[in-house]
């Protein structure tokens, strides 16, 4: 039962933060820039990307629902390594070919935002079950900051690292964050096993 301020101080905080924030960070690159992508990548007209803003902002929302059900009734540091990892596959999906046929490359942006819908409903009961409930309502602020890091971020990634429509390699910058997010969800995971044994 940390406060605020003792749970900063633990080093489970960072690494729990990190896998949340570079988590998030291709989901948030995803639906920011989908509409862009759908033009510049597939030459549709800003109407015609609007329906896959559409479908990626559903995903988004069924993310919570979905990875709320499974964090419920299974491990929530399983469920949370799975929406670290998946990203890690469909980002790397899309960096390594350029000539991905569309509903491969919808697949892979709609399942990188049913992901990211996943950080909402696994944040609180995995800061409840790091540092305790006494004081999850003003953990649960602090760690939420890992929404605003990717907020920050995500866009910026596809923007500096794109170019002419080609994502490809802010792809591959995104794969890579999303792959230290799923070594730190195993750390995080590794550290909560090791205290039911001790």
């Amino acid at each position: 039962d940390l406060t605020r301020g003792q749970m900063v101080k633990t080093s489970m905080f960072y690494v729990a933060i990190i896998a949340f924030a570079f988590g998030c960070t291709s989901g948030m690159m995803v639906i920011s820039q989908v509409s862009s992508i759908m033009q510049k990548g597939f030459a549709m007209t800003a109407t015609q990307a609007a329906v896959y803003v559409s479908v990626t902002s559903f995903m988004s929302m069924m993310g919570r629902f979905i990875w709320g059900w499974v964090t419920d009734h299974f491990n929530k540091y399983v469920t949370l390594s799975i929406i670290c990892g998946l990203p890690v596959i469909t980002m790397g999906l899309l960096a390594v070919s350029a000539s991905m046929p569309l509903m491969v490359s919808v697949a892979c942006l709609a399942v990188t935002a049913l992901c990211y819908g996943g950080f909402g409903s696994t944040i609180t009961p995995i800061t409840a079950d790091l540092f305790g409930a006494a004081h999850v309502t003003e953990n649960y602020g602090v760690m939420y900051l890992a929404f605003g890091f990717a907020g920050l971020v995500g866009p910026q990634l596809a923007v500096n690292f794109s170019s002419g429509g080609d994502y490809t390699t802010a792809y591959l910058v995104a794969a890579v964050i999303s792959a230290i997010a799923l070594v730190m969800a195993l750390l995080v995971r590794k550290k909560v096993l090791s205290s039911y044994t001790d």
